[in-house]
């Protein structure tokens, strides 16, 4: 018997495995079905809790959330979401000893995302969740697309315009490239591509900015049961920083549309005045930036999420100062007040994380 039917709107997300059916006609079969279940477990990971996963569809995965999201939270997402399937990818072609054809040939696969918002619902039969509307039906007609046949892109995120809109994006901006789709029962459909593989390309030819442990002239450090997701959005994007860092002004600015390398957050505190560049993304894994005090001068920082089991996480800030003799002797004479500043904005991070832990308990 059928309960009744629960209206929402919101997000609607799919992440499909691209090749699945040319990697299959060519590989055993039971080997592939284990990688592609592994590929979309680590996706499920990356994308969980900003979005809860509805179902898995075969070779995809079909996931929605509710309310409003942030455009750097939705970005650093999917960002992960991609990477993680990457680096799957790449861990399982090299590292592996089976000399199957399944395990050899998944460089042959990508990702494609699919984000749309609008309105659904939500219909419970025999204690199954099922997703149903129009929408539902529009976000999964996208799988099927002319986007490869016409950009020559295999990875990538098609963000519809009522997702772009819905986010503010500004496609041109942020170097999206305009889409329309047509279908004889649903007519045009627009949107923007974001092309993840070249910025999975560009991530790793760049070098990377990471101060270890070692390195670090000042560590601060936490453990919590908050997903790195969460984690991430609360110490990245600029409206949820004034949360706990106290400034009275914290202004972004983002180059290149959303937050990544070469963003900026312009922080002032009284007389006080900071600015972070990023020069490091590994979204919820780690990120690094340069950190310039008018007073103390640039110091290089590094903030890393690791597990440390029973679904709990350690969040380090590691810093390491690059001034030069001067700033070794303003440290060694005033370091105690950027110190002391350091631990309060530690501390007021550790009180929301708290809370945010109850709240999710």
């Amino acid at each position: 018997m059928s309960r009744a039917v629960t209206v929402d709107r919101g997000w609607l997300l799919l992440a499909d495995i691209s090749g699945y059916s040319a990697y299959l006609a060519d590989v055993e079969l039971e080997h592939s079905a284990d990688i592609v279940a592994d590929l979309l477990g680590v996706i499920a990971d990356q994308v969980t809790p900003l979005f809860h996963v509805a179902k898995f569809e075969g070779d995809a995965l079909f996931a929605d959330t509710v309310g409003e999201v942030e455009a750097d939270a939705m970005f650093a997402t999917l960002e992960a979401a991609y990477s993680a399937f990457c680096s799957r990818s790449r861990t399982i072609e090299i590292a592996s000893s089976c000399p199957c054809r399944a395990c050899k040939g998944v460089r042959g696969l990508d990702l494609k995302l699919i984000l749309h918002c609008g309105q659904f619902a939500r219909h419970e039969v025999a204690g199954s969740q099922e997703l149903i509307g129009s929408e539902v039906v529009l976000a999964h007609r996208l799988l099927k697309n002319s986007v490869t046949a016409e950009t020559g892109l295999r990875g990538y995120a098609f963000f519809t315009d009522a997702a772009a809109t819905q986010l503010g994006l500004d496609p041109a901006a942020i170097g999206m490239i305009t889409h329309d789709e047509h279908y004889p029962d649903l007519g045009a459909v627009s949107g923007h591509i974001l092309d993840l593989a070249a910025w999975w390309s560009e991530n790793q030819e760049r070098h990377p900015v990471f101060v270890t442990p070692e390195q670090a002239t000042e560590t601060y450090a936490m453990e919590t049961s908050l997903s790195p997701a969460t984690i991430w959005e609360y110490t990245t994007v600029a409206s949820k920083l004034s949360l706990w860092l106290n400034t009275d002004r914290a202004e972004p600015v983002n180059p290149h549309g959303i937050v990544g390398v070469g963003s900026t957050v312009h922080c002032v505190k009284g007389k006080v005045v900071w600015e972070n560049e990023i020069l490091d993304w590994k979204p919820f894994h780690y990120y690094s930036a340069r950190a310039v005090d008018r007073l103390f001068g640039e110091r290089i920082f590094t903030q890393e999420i690791t597990p440390i089991g029973d679904n709990r996480w350690r969040v380090e800030m590691r810093f390491r100062p690059v001034g030069g003799t001067r700033q070794r002797v303003l440290l060694a004479t005033f370091g105690f007040i950027q110190r002391r500043e350091l631990r309060a904005a530690g501390e007021r991070f550790r009180v929301l994380v708290e809370k945010l832990e109850s709240a999710s308990a």
